[in-house]
């Protein structure tokens, strides 16, 4: 086995608590940490990830791009993340699931949100079988993707 650890991020207090129940021995062991914080402000230093796996939480990101860019900034150069989501696609999901805390968005919204962020798609790596199963996305950050990003929200917020 490799060497090498985990550190898992969810604003929710008993999620938190239900993620180191679940893995007390590797938490013990130091091989799994379990943070308390929001994906807009990951308590980590910059480069500090090799990879990123977000599995039906982009829902709850009221600012997607807030939480692309942070989470490019805690990934190394050329780091991945892997986002698997429902899109509005899928009216099933959408209906069963209230407005006011899940945010179903379109597929192609979410890739702009990456690039903006700093992250470039691997198409190939990508995929939605169809409209009813959760979409699949692999990106890449990109080498400048931090400088990119800030010049970016810069830009955005002088006007």
């Amino acid at each position: 086995a490799r060497a090498g650890s985990v550190v898992g991020v969810d604003p929710s207090d008993l999620m938190a608590e239900i993620a180191v129940t679940r893995n007390r021995a590797f938490v013990k062991a130091g091989k799994v940490q379990v943070m308390i914080a929001s994906a807009a402000d990951i308590p980590a230093a910059d480069a500090a990830f090799d990879k990123a796996i977000c599995v039906h939480v982009i829902y709850f990101w009221k600012d997607i791009q807030a939480c692309l860019r942070e989470t490019a900034r805690v990934l190394k150069p050329g780091g991945r993340l892997v986002l698997v989501f429902r899109t509005n696609a899928d009216k099933a999901a959408v209906e069963a699931f209230p407005a006011d805390v899940y945010s179903f968005r379109p597929r192609t919204d979410v890739i702009e949100a990456l690039n903006a962020a700093g992250f470039v798609v691997d198409e190939a790596g990508s995929a939605q079988a169809d409209r009813q199963t959760p979409t699949l996305i692999v990106a890449c950050k990109r080498h400048d993707a931090l400088a990119e990003a800030n010049a970016a929200e810069d830009r955005t917020h002088a006007h």
